[in-house]
């Protein structure tokens, strides 16, 4: 039995100035332990709204349906406490933004020692010594000083490795990492990506990878889902989804990002037109105003996400056979 299942979530938003915005929009996906799971797509394509509505962190204004199975439980069907008890303990997050995740008034040492006193019931003097050890862990130079330093004497790179020391510190089943690397720059970014993995190699942690950043997701990835307008639209292991996407928006995503290994000067391409608006209706396929294979049947008939013919293990959702796609966009 996978560790997380994710069966038919969606999230919408309700609005008093206009009509409801759906977030999220029949997503599906499982994950075994010790996996990665990376979910990419552009801005406001669902993926931070998927995994917040999974532990209860979605705004007050959000419905959200559907099954979220967490070693058996549904994460939707718990209460605040129940929640509470699997929040920085057996499920921890890592922030894409490390200056306002952490507190500005508490020491390093005393944000990373709460967890362990609220969830393991340890003595602050034994979480003292675990959170220098945490932050050992995470190459944070000087560890057993730095605890009493204060978030704004760290700089952006070690701020993040911080948070991250935070999520693993009473050794989660799940992390999720939502957009880890964004406000960093490429040579800290190439270190935390490392860092992540090598939690996920030795200590068997499963993640959930949220990201925008193609190239991350395919450092760290084992599978990828691609998100667009909340949809899941491609969903296949990284290495085939990068080797060989058959799905006109991720095609789009690829051919948008430059490769160091193109000797012949590809040009670059955009995808032309713009996202679905939020609360726009959407008969067909929420790609299909900007698809380069477009039919009338993908205005007018959502394109369910299936099985691919050619791989058991790979989904996708477009009406047009992925070999057709495919030799079209490469």
């Amino acid at each position: 039995m996978p560790m997380l299942e994710i069966e038919h979530l969606s999230v919408r938003f309700s609005r008093a100035d206009g009509p409801a915005i759906d977030a999220v929009d029949d997503v599906s996906f499982a994950l075994d332990a010790g996996r990665v799971l990376g979910i990419v797509g552009e801005s406001g394509s669902g993926k931070s709204q998927t995994v917040l509505s999974l532990i209860g962190l979605s705004a007050r204004n959000a419905r959200v349906s559907g099954v979220a199975r967490f070693e058996g439980r549904n994460l939707l069907t718990l209460d605040e406490r129940g929640l509470n008890r699997l929040r920085g303990n057996r499920i921890a997050v890592v922030f894409q933004d490390p200056m306002t995740s952490l507190n500005p008034f508490l020491t390093i040492g005393q944000q990373l020692i709460e967890p362990l006193v609220l969830h393991r019931r340890m003595s602050r003097r034994d979480a003292r010594r675990r959170a220098a050890e945490a932050l050992e862990r995470v190459h944070v130079p000087d560890a057993a000083r730095r605890l009493d330093m204060y978030p704004h004497e760290f700089s952006g790179g070690m701020r993040q490795r911080v948070m991250i020391a935070m999520a693993v510190i009473t050794e989660p089943r799940l992390l999720i990492a939502d957009e880890p690397t964004t406000a960093l720059d490429v040579t800290v970014q190439a270190q935390i990506v490392e860092l992540l993995r090598e939690l996920n190699r030795e200590h068997g942690t499963a993640m959930i990878l949220i990201t925008h950043d193609m190239g991350v997701a395919a450092g760290l990835s084992d599978e990828v889902m691609v998100m667009y307008a909340g949809r899941t639209v491609e969903h296949a292991s990284a290495a085939e989804l990068f080797a060989a996407p058959t799905h006109p928006y991720t095609i789009g995503l690829m051919n948008a990002l430059p490769r160091l290994d193109d000797e012949g000067g590809r040009p670059l391409t955009t995808i032309a037109g713009q996202p679905p608006l939020p609360g726009e209706t959407i008969a067909g396929c929420a790609f299909a105003k900007r698809c380069p294979h477009v039919a009338e049947r993908c205005l007018t008939r959502r394109p369910p996400l299936e099985r691919r013919a050619d791989d058991g293990r790979a989904w996708r959702a477009c009406h047009r056979p992925a070999a057709v796609v495919a030799e079209g966009l490469a």
